[in-house]
């Protein structure tokens, strides 16, 4: 069956910037990162008065969201790994993961030290 493009709602956190790197034209945040959707088919009854269901990401469909410009990510995984789905009756998923990402920016010190850098953070699916 196709039920044609899904809605993905995203939400972001940075937590922590770990480094910047101005040789290197990169920094490197900590990130709480969220996705949220309807997957109709996910849909359920409460059940004991759950109010959601929790499960492991590799049990449902995850959107291919990624990040621009990533050199490298990693999921925090101490002392588990930090990514939990949870599945409420209404078909709506939550996604939740900490990461920490190294990302381009590229920077122009010509005007150093009274130059400013934005560092974007964008994602694509």
């Amino acid at each position: 069956d196709d039920y044609g493009p899904v809605k993905v709602k995203v939400s972001l956190h940075i937590t922590e910037i770990d480094s910047v790197d101005i040789h290197r034209g990169v920094f490197s945040p900590q990130i709480y990162f969220q996705q949220s959707w309807v997957d109709d088919r996910l849909k359920h009854d409460k059940t004991a008065g759950n109010v959601f269901l929790e499960t492991v990401p590799s049990h449902v469909w995850i959107p291919d969201t990624m990040f621009q410009y990533v050199k490298s990510a990693r999921l925090h995984t101490i002392p588990q790994p930090q990514h939990y789905i949870r599945i409420y009756p209404t078909g709506e998923v939550i996604y939740s993961q900490k990461l920490s990402l190294t990302l381009g920016c590229p920077m122009d010190l010509q005007l150093y030290p009274f130059d400013m850098h934005m560092c974007e953070i964008r994602m694509e699916s």
